[in-house]
C-alpha cells in the first residue's frame, strides 16, 4: 500500500522506479532507469502547433505529472487523466473556434467520433502508426510468404476509430475511480498520441 511520503523522503524516487532499466549504450548491457531518462522521454512531447494557451497549459499540467512520477509512481495515472482532460479541452476549443453549436454537453467520445468524421484527424497523422507500417512493409518484403505488402493509407481511419473507442474508457475508468496502473512508457505513448491529435486540431501556422 503506498503511503504518505516522510519529509525527509520527498526528494527520493518511488521504489517502483528501480523496476525499470535500459540499455547503456556506452557500456553495453542493461542500467537502472535514472531521472533525467525520464525527463528526456517527456521533454519532447509537447504541442507543436497553434493550440490555445488554455490547452497548452493544460498538456504541460499532464507532462509534469508524469515527470514527478519519478517521486510518487502513482502519479502516472493522473497524468494520463490529465492528458485526456486536455483532449477534450482542445476539442471543445476547435469546436468553438470553428462556430459550431454543440447541443447539451457532449463527451470525449462523441468529439472524438466527430474529428473522425470530419477528417480532422487519420492514420496518418500518427508517427507510431506510420512507422510500424513501414517495419511491417519491410518485413513483408524480406519474408513475403506469397503476400505482397498493402500500401499504407495515411488517410485511413482504422486506428483513429479504435481511440475513439479506448480513449474514453479509459479516461471514465480513471475518472470514476480505479486503482489501475500503467507503466511509464504507455503513458509516455498516450502523451504522444494525445499531442498528435491536439497538433492536426490546431496546425501550425506558416
Amino acid at each position: 500500500m503506498v503511503g504518505f511520503k516522510a519529509l525527509d523522503e520527498i526528494g527520493q524516487p518511488d521504489p517502483r522506479q528501480a523496476s525499470f532499466q535500459r540499455l547503456d549504450h556506452k557500456n553495453g548491457g542493461m542500467r537502472p532507469i535514472e531521472l533525467k531518462d525520464l525527463h528526456d522521454a517527456i521533454a519532447p512531447i509537447c504541442l507543436n502547433g497553434n493550440a490555445p494557451k488554455c490547452v497548452i497549459a493544460a498538456f504541460n499540467k499532464a507532462r509534469n505529472l508524469l515527470l514527478y512520477a519519478w517521486f510518487v509512481y502513482d502519479f502516472g495515472m493522473p497524468a494520463m487523466l490529465q492528458s485526456h482532460a486536455t483532449l477534450e479541452l482542445a476539442l471543445r476549443e476547435k469546436f468553438k473556434i470553428e462556430g459550431i453549436t454543440l447541443n447539451g454537453r457532449p463527451g470525449l467520445s462523441w468529439f472524438l467520433k466527430q474529428a473522425v468524421e470530419r477528417k480532422w484527424i487519420q492514420d496518418g497523422d500518427f508517427p507510431h502508426i506510420v512507422h510500424n507500417a513501414e517495419r511491417r512493409r519491410e518485413w513483408m518484403e524480406e519474408w513475403p510468404f506469397g503476400k505482397t505488402p498493402e500500401p499504407f493509407d495515411p488517410t485511413a481511419t482504422e486506428y483513429c476509430e479504435i481511440l475513439c473507442s479506448s480513449l474514453p474508457k479509459i479516461r471514465n475508468h480513471l475518472a470514476h475511480g480505479s486503482s489501475m496502473l500503467q507503466p511509464p512508457g504507455n503513458i509516455i505513448l498516450d502523451l504522444e498520441i494525445c499531442a498528435n491529435i491536439i497538433d492536426r486540431l490546431f496546425p501550425k501556422m506558416d
